[in-house]
């Protein structure tokens, strides 16, 4: 049934596009042991929903906002060496 784990969604409100990329990535992770890093960029006008939505949804998932300059990007990057499995940006 899935035989691309990539898509590009529409600009379209109401299609769950948030939940269905929460899904794809947690699939991705407990049912195809691919748990490396993931980048979704999204307005910055939704970030701490996306960051709800990812705590909500699929807790086991390491997820990480980053905003500000390009300086405090670079320095937040620097910081998490650690390891991650969504920055959303």
């Amino acid at each position: 049934m899935l035989m691309y784990l990539n898509d590009v969604y529409m600009y379209i409100q109401g299609l769950g596009k948030t939940l269905q990329t929460i899904s794809l990535i947690g699939y991705m992770k407990h049912h195809r042991n691919i748990s490396s890093p993931h980048l979704v960029i999204v307005p910055k006008s939704t970030l701490s929903n996306w960051m709800n939505e990812f705590e909500k949804w699929c807790p086991s998932i390491k997820a990480v906002c980053l905003i500000g300059n390009q300086e405090q990007r670079v320095s937040e990057c620097t910081r998490l060496r650690v390891v991650y499995n969504m920055c959303v940006k």
